[in-house]
């Protein structure tokens, strides 16, 4: 009855956490007597066609494994919080149009803008404090190529100058938490920034272990495992 009941609560909290999905299932593993003393053996949570903080995915899938949560306060109605780090293993699907939505996104298109920075400062340009404050930087589109990404977008300068930018990269693992993009190029109408660099290294951090990032005409796949931190 408890895993049940459970069942429900995190559909219906899951719901509130997305701006839309259209198929969410939920299933929450373990016996009643576990759960009642705050240990949840298993959750698997999959969705198709979710949107999250702006972020556009075809398919999710997460498994959550060894969950320890604060059942005394969520009884209380208060929020459930996780009391030990959990490790989860994940499955994405985007297709190009996800990404191509996600570009509205803040969180995607602030990283996109950062990791242009980098890409500029690898390339020997020197990119002052005036033009990263002031500049404004408008992602307009996205190709998904076999092993290859490219970004097409607009930068209005910090005097109002308006610079098209098109970035074509390479993307693999270098290991289970770094991708190495290989080659890159970055083609602008202002020739002073124009950069082309062997290689480029994103670190994801310890708590990211990618298994397995392929790339194909029109559609991105990632699975792996990543360590969720309680607040």
């Amino acid at each position: 009855m408890i895993d049940k009941l459970l069942n429900r609560a995190l559909r219906l909290w899951l719901r509130t956490q997305v701006e839309r999905v259209e198929q969410l299932e939920v299933n929450v593993g373990g016996e009643s007597r576990q759960i009642l003393s705050g240990y949840i053996p298993s959750v698997f949570l999959a969705a198709s066609q979710a949107v999250y903080q702006g972020l556009h995915f075809s398919e999710v899938e997460v498994l959550g494994k060894n969950i320890r949560f604060n059942l005394a306060q969520v009884l209380k109605r208060q929020p459930l919080r996780l009391l030990e780090a959990v490790r989860v293993y994940t499955k994405l699907r985007l297709a190009q149009a996800d990404l191509q939505a996600s570009l509205e996104s803040p969180l995607l298109a602030n990283a996109l803008t950062d990791l242009l920075t980098g890409f500029l400062t690898a390339g020997g340009k020197t990119v002052s404090a005036q033009f990263g404050e002031n500049c404004l930087v408008i992602w307009e589109e996205v190709v998904i190529q076999t092993d290859k990404l490219t970004f097409q977008g607009q930068i209005t300068d910090a005097s109002g100058k308006e610079i098209s930018i098109l970035i074509r990269a390479g993307l693999e693992l270098a290991n289970s938490n770094q991708l190495r993009l290989d080659p890159v190029q970055i083609d602008t109408s202002n020739s002073d920034l124009g950069v082309c660099l062997s290689e480029y290294l994103i670190d994801l951090g310890t708590e990211v272990e990618i298994e397995q990032l392929s790339l194909t005409s029109g559609q991105l796949f990632l699975c792996g495992g990543l360590t969720v931190i309680p607040e």
